[in-house]
């Protein structure tokens, strides 16, 4: 245990551990900006898709897809129909 000389409140970045923590943090922005364009992207396409269908077709899970949706519905990029479609807004 010579690599961890005190014990300390914060990672060292040494173990796999907080390694991995650290990269996970680091590629979650890169994960939300490639959903949100996905999400876009599918919005966009004629008469829209469903939630559902948005997470299966960009490999994610409906609880990681939702906030990004919300996200994007409140900067007004995207609307949700009353058929539960997502699509594009024009001015967005």
């Amino acid at each position: 245990l010579h690599s961890f000389p005190t014990r300390r409140s914060s990672d060292l970045g040494k173990c796999d551990v907080c390694r991995a923590k650290k990269k996970k943090h680091t590629s979650g922005n890169d994960d939300i900006h490639r959903i949100s364009e996905g999400v876009l992207y599918l919005s966009s396409q004629p008469g829209g898709h469903t939630t559902a269908y948005m997470a299966a077709q960009l490999g994610v899970r409906a609880d990681v897809i939702i906030p990004v949706i919300r996200t994007l519905i409140d900067e007004e990029k995207i609307s949700i129909g009353p058929d539960g479609n997502v699509t594009r807004r024009l001015n967005g």
